[in-house]
C-alpha cells in the first residue's frame, strides 16, 4: 500500500516513520528498503480520502466512501516496525452476486509491517520483509482471518538504484496462488544519471529526471498493481501532481463460506494536485475520478474474475495526506 488518502483535518504525531516515495506497490515498498531507498527515521503519516455518491440507473449500486490510513515506522538498531491502520466506509445498498449479502458498512485492514536488514562487505546487504494482521470486516473476531505477508531477501549492490534482489515471497493474502513460496528478483539499472529502470519477477519500475523540475516514477506488478507518478517541481512552496494508479485490495470477510474466500476490491483513479513542503512536513492536495470500481467474492480470482462481480458506480475523488519526518 500502499497510498490511499483524502480530505478533512490532519494528525501529526511523533514517534513514526513516513514511507518515502520510490518503487511503489506491494513487491516495490520491500524493493525500496531491501535497495535502501526508503528512509529510517521518526516520522507520521495519515490520509484520507472521499469519494462522492454518484447516481446512477442503479440505485443499489450507487455508492460513497471513506478511508483513512495511519501508517508509521520505529527503527530498533537493524529491525523497524510499521504499524498500519486502514479503514474504509462505505454507504451503498448493493449485494454481492454470488452470497446475495450486502456490501459490509466498514472494511479494516491492522497489520504491522517489520524489516530487519543486515549487511556485508559494504556492498551487499540481507533481510526479512515482513507483516501480519487482519485485513476484514470485523477486526479480532476470529484469528481465521489472520494475513501474513514474509518476504526474506538478499541485496547486491554499489548503490541503491543498481542494486540486485532476489527473494521468496510467502502469503495468504495474494489475489491468486496464496500459500505457495513465490521467488522473484529485480536488478536496478540506472541508465544515466537521469533516468533508470528496475527489472525484474514480478515487479517493474522506471524512474526518469530529465530535467530537475520533472520527476516520474512508474511501478508496475502484474495483474494487482500499476502506478504512475509525475512530479513537476515549481522551484516554490509547492509542486504539482499527476498520477494514474490501479491497484486491488484483498479482505477475509468474517462471515465467508470457506476460509479459502476472499474479498477483492479493484479500482482505477486518475488524479492531479499539489504538494506542499513545510519544514518536515509534506502535504498533498488531490482530486481525481475514480473509476473501475468493482468488488469479487472468490477462492479463485484469475478463473472467476469476470463472474459474480459487483460493478460500483465511477465517482468523483478527494484525498489529503500528510506526511512528517523527525
Amino acid at each position: 500500500m500502499l497510498n490511499i488518502a483524502s480530505s478533512q483535518f490532519l494528525i501529526l504525531l511523533s514517534g513514526f516513520i513516513c514511507p518515502s516515495i520510490g518503487a511503489k506497490g506491494p513487491i516495490g515498498e520491500m524493493l525500496d528498503v531491501a535497495a535502501e531507498l526508503k528512509p529510517m527515521g521518526l516520522g507520521v503519516e495519515y490520509a484520507e480520502k472521499h469519494i462522492e455518491k454518484v447516481a446512477t440507473n442503479y440505485e443499489n449500486q450507487a455508492y460513497e466512501a471513506i478511508e483513512r490510513q495511519v501508517a508509521g515506522s520505529v527503527p530498533i538498531g537493524k529491525w523497524a516496525l510499521n504499524p498500519e491502520l486502514f479503514v474504509k466506509e462505505m454507504t451503498s445498498k448493493a449485494k454481492f452476486p454470488k452470497s446475495d449479502t450486502f456490501l459490509p458498512e466498514k472494511l479494516q485492514n491492522l497489520k504491522l509491517k517489520s524489516h530487519y536488514k543486515s549487511s556485508f562487505g559494504g556492498v551487499s546487504g540481507f533481510g526479512v520483509y515482513q507483516n501480519i494482521g487482519q485485513s476484514t470486516d470485523e477486526l479480532f473476531a476470529s484469528l481465521k482471518n489472520t494475513n501474513y505477508d514474509i518476504t526474506p531477501y538478499v541485496s547486491i549492490g554499489v548503490e541503491p538504484k543498481t542494486a540486485f534482489v532476489f527473494f521468496v515471497n510467502m502469503a495468504n493474502d495474494r489475489i491468486a496462488f496464496n500459500y505457495i513460496p513465490a521467488p522473484g528478483f529485480a536488478y536496478g539499472l540506472r541508465l544515466s544519471p537521469k533516468w533508470g529502470i528496475n527489472l525484474g519477477f514480478p515487479h517493474f519500475g522506471l524512474w526518469a529526471e530529465p530535467f530537475d523540475w520533472f520527476k516520474l516514477n512508474f511501478s508496475m506488478e502484474p495483474v494487482s498493481y500499476l502506478d504512475g507518478d509525475l512530479l513537476i517541481d515549481t522551484g516554490s512552496w509547492f509542486n504539482l501532481k499527476f498520477r494514474i494508479l490501479s491497484q486491488q485490495e484483498t479482505y477475509k470477510l468474517e462471515n465467508r463460506q470457506s476460509t479459502a474466500d476472499q474479498l477483492i476490491y479493484t479500482s482505477l483513479t486518475y488524479s492531479t494536485g499539489i504538494n506542499l513542503k513545510l519544514g518536515p512536513a509534506n502535504f498533498d492536495l488531490e482530486g481525481g475520478w475514480e473509476m473501475n470500481r468493482n468488488f469479487l467474492e472468490t477462492n479463485d480470482y484469475l478463473r472467476e474474475r469476470k463472474n459474480h462481480v459487483l460493478r460500483l458506480a465511477n465517482g468523483v475523488m478527494a484525498k489529503v495526506q500528510a506526511r512528517a519526518n523527525f
